[in-house]
């Protein structure tokens, strides 16, 4: 897998990556802790202070050097008394499955008198407990997060600071779910936290809580708290406020990079975003920059990780990146990606993903919309506030996505299989998704004559669901594509998102009065997909579609050889390698055979760049400049904030 450590972010899926660089998003964030809370906007969500805890987790670190928490979990009201404990292995922005429970140690039951309860392991992240009688029972357990536990979305602690992600560490009982929590620190002294989330009054009231008495804080339920890191140890704290929401700043102490430059670019981004959707799905917002070796927490090298959540991203930085001359450019581009997803897969999200199942992964179709498309807003956004007239750093950062969009991989299915893919697949999600985003934005714009652009389909979204908390119906994409466009993208939205067939990009990239320079080389790619030796997808205009190949074809034969158990249909094709000329028997129309000959080779560009045009025409240069230019809601449609 080539990583290149030198300018690499990993977000979660909590994963992002590059055609050849991770991007590791993992955010964490760090809240304005109030005691008078903005309430206006979604009346429907209640404040957790308002209603008792029924779930009460306390944390202590009897030694940081250790890497071990001491969680325990208090069920104020078991609802029977068969309880069965869970940890997750999919947690919010990390789509990947992974084995949180082996972090667990030393776990034991007992009632508020001290007796104990027995305990049982059903399997590596489940245990079940029978209780005499309906009464509190308190569950304890270490947490080791160290090196040993190589998870994407653990969380850390070492001798001076800490970050606890709430989705790795944290026991749930699924009937207690969605009722209100509240968890308890009893940190080191001198060490502060922060989150956000509803704090007692000392932590609501001070820049941050320094004393090593109770720090409290509440939520809604486990997913509130859950999708709310929290940062303790020693950090800088800094507070300001956009558009009359208050955001704040945790910075780890032990990053050098300037924390000035680091606060006027989240400013400068949180400006920017609320401008252009006209309003925010939060009422509050935590940026949280910690400093680790390893970023990603699973071991794998990146320079930066981030990874968003509620109302508030945390954001990993390794050391040796931090000061890097490249590194400013990385912590904007990651600050203005995480923050994108407050909006655009926190609140505007597919019915998967609104209280989703922890113990397996949802089956989620579109997210080349939430990782892809927040890549290509990323990207835009950071050209408009700190690029110049010439848009260098725009189309260098488009130009590493463009070999990911010559290939013949299918935006759907890549989102489909996120939980148990490769993470050079997923990160084709973000590349080919963004390059998809740039080419529907050219495509709106020159056929509504830049009256309409993909940045109204994104306030279309937010505006009929992200603000009315509802989650859209995946399979109504392509018709608010269509209606947003006043046009008909189906063919595009057929061919590029669900099927494999390969970004049409000189087409496309011409509206914008751009041209692709590169050679031409031929790579080994099968343009066809096969499921069961049955051919589910041809890619438009490839050699495949070329040789006759046809949707619904079944291939029964390779150069004469049957498919059978031993023989499949991969094994007998990647046999002969690049350039391999095969013949397939297939059947069609009934069973009829025929013989089709193909070459397994596919022509690509090598090093694609985008290029301006010299003759552009005016329409051209007014397409690009729609689609490089700010563009915002209007004011009628800047409504008050939630208080998500």
């Amino acid at each position: 897998m080539p990583i290149n450590t030198a300018c690499t972010f990993i977000e979660a899926r909590a994963r992002f990556i590059r055609a050849k660089n991770i991007k590791h998003k993992f955010v964490v964030c760090r809240v304005l802790l109030l005691l008078a809370l903005l309430t206006i906007g979604y009346p429907q969500l209640l404040r957790a202070a308002d209603n008792p805890a029924a779930v009460q987790y306390s944390v202590s670190i009897p030694d940081p050097s250790k890497h071990i928490f001491h969680i325990s979990m208090e069920i104020k009201k078991p609802s029977s008394v068969n309880v069965e404990l869970k940890m997750p292995i999919w947690m919010q922005a990390v789509y990947e499955l992974q084995t949180y429970g082996e972090q667990v140690q030393a776990i034991k039951a007992h009632n508020e008198a001290g007796a104990a309860i027995e305990l049982t392991s059903v399997n590596d992240h489940t245990w079940r407990l029978k209780l005499n009688q309906l009464e509190p029972v308190i569950i304890e357990y270490d947490l080791d997060v160290g090196d040993k536990h190589k998870l994407f979305g653990k969380s850390y602690l070492e001798k001076q600071t800490a970050l606890l992600h709430g989705g790795s560490s944290l026991l749930y009982v699924q009937t207690e779910r969605r009722k209100p929590v509240s968890i308890n620190f009893k940190l080191p002294a001198g060490w502060s936290s922060a989150a956000a989330l509803d704090g007692d009054a000392h932590a609501a009231t001070a820049a941050a809580a320094t004393t090593t008495d109770a720090i409290t804080y509440t939520a809604r339920d486990y997913d509130e708290l859950t999708d709310s890191p929290i940062m303790l140890g020693s950090f800088k704290r800094t507070d300001f406020n956009v558009a009359g929401i208050p955001f704040s700043v945790a910075i780890d102490t032990r990053i050098h990079h300037s924390s000035a430059e680091i606060i006027e670019s989240a400013q400068k981004i949180a400006a920017r975003e609320i401008s252009f959707f006209g309003g925010a799905p939060f009422n509050r917002y935590l940026f949280i920059y910690y400093l680790t070796k390893d970023t990603s927490g699973a071991g794998l090298p990146a320079s930066m990780v981030g990874i968003e959540h509620l109302k508030s991203t945390l954001i990993t930085v390794d050391p040796a990146f931090d000061t890097s001359p490249r590194s400013t450019f990385a912590y904007r581009e990651v600050t203005a990606h995480e923050l994108f997803h407050a909006w655009n897969v926190k609140a505007i999200r597919p019915a998967a993903l609104n209280y989703p199942d922890f113990d397996k992964a949802p089956v989620v179709r579109s997210l080349w919309l939430l990782e892809g498309f927040t890549e290509y807003y990323a990207q835009k956004f950071l050209a408009q506030l700190f690029g110049d007239e010439k848009h260098e750093q725009f189309y260098k950062q488009i130009n590493e996505d463009l070999f990911a969009a010559e290939l013949p991989v299918s935006l759907q299915q890549l989102s489909l299989q996120s939980p148990t893919e490769s993470i050079d697949d997923f990160s084709l999600l973000y590349s080919k998704g963004t390059t998809a985003g740039l080419l529907l934005d050219l495509k709106m714009r020159q056929a509504t004559k830049n009256a309409r652009g993909l940045d109204d389909f994104m306030r279309t979204l937010w505006t009929r669901y992200g603000k009315a908390r509802a989650a859209y119906d995946e399979n109504a994409l392509l018709k608010l594509l269509n209606d947003t466009a006043q046009n008909d993208l189906t063919d595009f939205y057929r061919k590029y998102i669900v099927g494999i067939s390969p970004l049409p990009l000189s087409d496309y990239l011409q509206l914008g009065g751009w041209t692709l320079k590169g050679q031409k080389i031929k790579s080994p790619f099968m343009d066809f997909a096969v499921a069961k030796n049955v051919v589910m997808d041809v890619a438009a205009s490839g050699n495949a579609e070329l040789s006759g190949i046809q949707l619904g074809d079944k291939i029964i034969a390779v150069d004469g050889t049957m498919l059978d158990e031993q023989n499949t249909f991969g094994k007998l094709v990647a046999k002969r390698g690049i350039g391999a000329k095969h013949t397939f028997t297939i059947e069609r129309d009934g069973g009829k055979r025929e013989e089709i000959p193909f070459k397994y080779e596919t022509t690509f560009v090598r090093n694609p760049t985008i290029a301006e045009l010299p003759d552009a025409t005016p329409e051209q240069l007014a397409t690009r400049r729609a689609v490089l230019s700010q563009t915002n809601a209007a004011p009628a449609s800047a409504q008050s904030n939630g208080s998500n």
